[in-house]
């Protein structure tokens, strides 16, 4: 008896399943849409955002806002995918689409146009982030040679007061007892503190270089990706042109 009690309650639980109403096709792709035009939606947002304020004649802007818009590009890539997944029947919904298709190949030709210019942006951050470097290296480098003179003409009576009574960041060693010693070893001290002071504004050059080519190339990898699946995109949603081209027809 447990055994067709048990067999009756699954057969009355199936049959209710079966009977549920399963949601439309046609209300499915709406929603599918509806999801895609929102992630468009914020892409434009976002677009603007990062356009805001424009300043098209600074290079570090330029390469800042190319690599926002390849970062940004899975919005889009989203969106577009959801928006045509779903295939409609009505002529106003394949309108609608077709403009998006058009959309979706003006991004190829934009993503492929950050190409170039993630290229020339990357020369010009290099040569000024040179130039900056060079006119540093040479300002410190007047400032040393400035300083050596000074030491150099340092008089014997100035040393001796410097030994009697030594500032406490500029204390004379132990072994620096005589004019000509505190004078060498200022000399060494001025030397030592500009050999460091180079060391670092170099090491902190190679670390720019290093990331600015390494954005470079990451953002040109990616500008080219996305303008490859932008065109497929396009290429995809030939449909909704098709469809929308039999309307005028």
């Amino acid at each position: 008896m447990a055994i067709v009690h048990g067999l009756a309650i699954a057969h009355y639980n199936a049959k209710k399943l079966s009977t549920t109403p399963a949601m439309p096709i046609e209300a499915y792709a709406i929603t599918i849409r509806l999801i895609g035009y929102g992630f468009l939606l914020y892409t434009v947002v976002d677009f603007g955002a990062a356009l805001i304020p424009p300043q098209f004649t600074n290079p570090a802007w330029e390469f800042q806002f190319a690599g926002r818009l390849v970062e940004l590009v899975w919005f889009p890539i989203l969106g577009f995918g959801l928006v045509f997944a779903p295939v409609v029947s009505n002529q106003r919904g394949a309108k609608i689409l077709a403009a998006l298709s058009w959309c979706a190949l003006a991004l190829a030709i934009l993503y492929f146009a950050l190409l170039p210019l993630l290229v020339i942006n990357t020369i010009r951050l290099e040569r000024t982030a040179l130039a900056a470097f060079n006119i540093t290296s040479e300002r410190r480098t007047a400032a040393y040679n400035e300083l050596t003179q000074q030491l150099e003409a340092l008089s014997p009576s100035n040393l001796e007061n410097l030994l009697r009574n030594p500032p406490a960041a500029l204390r004379p060693p132990a072994e620096a007892t005589t004019p000509n010693t505190v004078r060498a070893w200022l000399l060494q001290r001025a030397q030592s503190e500009q050999a460091e002071a180079r060391q670092r504004a170099e090491t902190q050059r190679n670390a720019q270089r290093t990331n600015i080519l390494r954005s470079s190339v990451k953002w040109c990898c990616g500008a080219l990706l996305s303008s490859l699946m932008m065109f497929y995109i396009w290429q995809f949603s030939g449909w909704a042109r098709l469809a929308a081209r039999r309307e005028f027809a």
